[in-house]
Order: structure tokens, then sequence, then C-alpha cells
């Protein structure tokens, strides 16, 4: 597996244990009838958490992360590392977690309307007065495919 992939593997599940930490200690999450949340990702309550997760992490800043999808992704590298979970997909369309596919997709949704991760990578359109100047300076003309 390469380096990169095992950084990212380990940050999600890093992101996974912080965010079960935090949520472990709220009063809500104690009269839950599925606390506590796992740490490990065993259980069947895995998959109810899960949905929970993706809505609720944010950065250090408090801000949304960006790159919630790349951190499901690492989430569900690490499932594949039990036996139980090693064939499962958070992404496909027979998916065994229909919750979280929805919230993944509605957050990220979210996200993208806000502006979160959006990046503008618009170019400017060529002006009337360039496309004249290229014209005349040769660099656009009708019988050559390469600039002169």
């Amino acid at each position: 597996m390469p380096r990169s992939t095992v950084h990212a593997n380990s940050w999600a599940v890093s992101v996974w244990c912080a965010w079960v930490q935090h949520r472990n200690n709220l009063p809500e999450t104690r009269q839950d009838l599925n606390f506590p949340v796992p740490v490990d990702f065993v259980g069947a309550s895995v998959h109810y958490w899960l949905s929970f997760f993706v809505v609720e992490i944010r950065g250090q800043d408090s801000k949304s992360y960006p790159v919630i999808f790349n951190i499901v992704a690492g989430t569900q590298r690490r499932l594949h590392s039990f036996d139980e979970y090693c064939d499962i997909s958070f992404f496909s369309t027979c998916s065994m977690f229909p919750r979280l596919c929805k919230s993944l997709d509605c957050h990220m949704k979210e996200l993208t309307s806000e502006g979160v991760g959006v990046k503008d990578s618009r170019v400017d359109p060529v002006s009337a007065s360039d496309e004249n100047a290229f014209w005349n300076s040769g660099m656009f003309n009708m019988t050559m495919s390469k600039k002169v």
C-alpha cells in the first residue's frame, strides 16, 4: 500500500477516534440506545454512528472538512482490515450503509452550496482586442495548426 494511502487512512481513523471520544462524552449520546460509539469500528452500531460522524465532524478550527469524502474512504479502508467488513463498500449502489450514503450525499451537497472545498478554476475569456492582436501577430492563422 502506498505510504500516502497509509497516512490518509491513519488520519481518517484519528479523526474518527477524536470524534468518538467527543461524542461519547455528550449527555445525549449516553442516553442513546446505541451507546457507546465504538472506537474500533466493530459491532452493529457502527452502521448507526457513521452517519452522525459524517455530518458532525469538524476540524480544529470548528469548520467542516472539505475532504469529507476522503475521510469516509479512509475509514472504509480501515474497516476492510476486519474480516467481517472486508467486502463492504460505502459507495456501491447496493451498499449495506444506506443511512451513511444518504448522510454523506446530503452533507457534501450542503458543503458545496456553502462553497466549502469549491475551487474557482475559471479562466477569463479572451477579449476581442486580444483576439485581433493574436491574428495580427500570426499567433492565429488559417494555414497552420502550430504557432508561428
